[in-house]
């Protein structure tokens, strides 16, 4: 492509007068996940404001008119380089958007509560593959849950064995139990203004970490970012009280 966005070309440190290769080159497996056509994903930050993702297109603005002329650009870029959209699809003027399973508005992004209250009355899984698939939607509400692999950590400890005998699980049940219920009532996560300071709280211990990133509102605390981590121990010799 020899037109960029201005911006892309001063980050990339291309200068408009060098030469750009025609040639499309062949697909191979080190290329990125853009290159293969691939859904990015989520390590993938966006860049210059930008959040790319195949086939969906999401944007806004503080006004009516602004969001106006941002929609009649978006259009002629679409045209300009021959890229169709499904207008039974498309929604325009809209005060919150569903987005990748999240709802977006104007005070900042949730998780969808359809999703969200499918847990509500989801029981204690059976076997250690339940915990590991429920584990593993997990992900989903890592950024809404503040604390969640603190909690999350007794269920990462449970063996198949240990499930199926039903022995010692008071604490992992437990653990269950708080994960549904703040699933169910994931906080809204406000969009970051740039002219405000930014507050960040952090909880760690030896086997796990998390991290808060916020401002203040209206004399609170409003958070846009949670992020945690368990750490795996093995032949450790912290005692279960130490973690608890």
């Amino acid at each position: 492509m020899k037109k960029l966005d201005a911006d892309v070309l001063e980050f990339l440190g291309i200068q408009v007068g060098d030469p750009v290769e025609e040639e499309l080159s062949t697909l191979t497996d080190s290329m990125t996940v853009f290159q293969r056509n691939i859904p990015a994903p989520p390590q993938l930050n966006p860049i210059l404001g930008r959040s790319s993702y195949i086939d969906d297109i999401a944007y806004g603005a503080e006004t009516w008119e602004q969001l106006c002329i941002d929609r009649d650009r978006l259009l002629y870029r679409l045209r300009y380089w021959g890229i169709s959209v499904s207008l039974p699809k498309s929604e325009f003027g809209k005060e919150t958007i569903s987005y990748l399973s999240h709802e977006i508005g104007a005070e900042g992004i949730r998780a969808k509560p359809k999703i969200a209250k499918g847990v509500k009355d989801l029981p204690f899984p059976s076997t250690l593959k339940g915990v590991q698939s429920f584990l593993g939607s997990l992900n989903y509400y890592n950024k809404f849950i503040e604390d969640l692999p603190v909690i999350a950590a007794v269920l990462y400890e449970l063996t198949d064995e240990k499930i199926r005998a039903g022995r010692d699980l008071s604490r992992a049940k437990d653990a269950f139990e708080v994960l549904k219920r703040k699933i169910v009532s994931t906080p809204l996560l406000r969009h970051p203004d740039s002219e405000k300071p930014f507050v960040i709280i952090i909880h760690a211990n030896p086997w796990a970490a998390c991290a808060v990133l916020g401002q203040e509102y209206d004399g609170s605390f409003s958070q846009f970012v949670l992020q945690g981590e368990c750490c795996t121990i093995k032949n450790s010799d912290i005692t279960q009280l130490k973690r608890r």
